[in-house]
C-alpha cells in the first residue's frame, strides 16, 4: 500500500465540487448495464483490386451515456496517474472479498483507472468490468463515499 499515493489520490478527489459529484452520479445513472455499448466491426468492407476481401478490426462501441461518463471521469481527474500495470491490490479487477461499499476511495480510484487504462490496450476491459467487476457500483461508491449528500444511489 503506498500511503502518499492514496493520500495524494484523495486530494484530487477533495477538488471535486458538489455540483461535479451530482453530475457525475447522473451520468453514472443513465448508463444501462444492459445495454452500454456493443462489438461492431469485424465484417468485409469491400475488396482489394484483386478480390481479396477487406475487413474491418472489430471494435467495442460505446453508448453515448459511457462515452459522456468516461470523458467527465478524465475531465474531473478521477482517472490518476499512477502506475497501475504495477499495482497488485486484488482489488484491481474486482476479486476482493471486502464489499464494495467497505472499499476505500483511493483503491476504488485505482481501480477505475486501471480498467480505463487497461481498455486502451486491450479493447474490451472497460466492458468486461461493466458485466462482471460492477464498474458501475464501485464509481456510485466512489461518490457515495466522497460526497455522502450526492443522489447516487448505493451500490447494492
Amino acid at each position: 500500500m503506498n500511503k502518499q499515493l492514496d493520500k495524494d489520490i484523495l486530494a484530487v478527489v477533495a477538488t471535486v465540487s458538489t455540483e461535479q459529484w451530482d453530475h457525475l452520479a447522473t451520468l453514472v445513472d443513465a448508463v444501462d448495464p444492459r445495454d452500454y455499448g456493443a462489438w461492431v466491426g469485424g465484417n468485409a468492407t469491400g475488396h482489394t483490386e484483386a478480390g481479396a476481401p477487406i475487413i474491418s478490426m472489430p471494435f467495442f462501441y460505446w453508448s453515448e451515456a459511457l462515452n459522456q461518463l468516461v470523458d467527465t471521469l478524465y475531465e474531473y481527474n478521477l482517472v490518476y496517474p499512477f502506475d497501475w500495470m504495477e499495482w497488485s491490490d486484488a482489488t484491481r479487477w474486482g476479486d476482493s472479498d471486502v464489499p464494495i461499499a467497505e472499499q476505500t476511495v483511493p483503491d476504488l480510484i485505482k481501480f477505475t483507472t486501471a480498467v480505463l487504462r487497461a481498455d486502451r490496450f486491450a479493447e474490451g476491459t472497460l466492458s468486461r468490468a461493466i458485466r462482471e467487476s460492477d464498474f458501475l457500483g464501485r464509481l456510485t461508491s466512489i461518490i457515495t463515499q466522497s460526497r455522502p449528500h450526492s443522489k447516487a444511489t448505493p451500490p447494492q
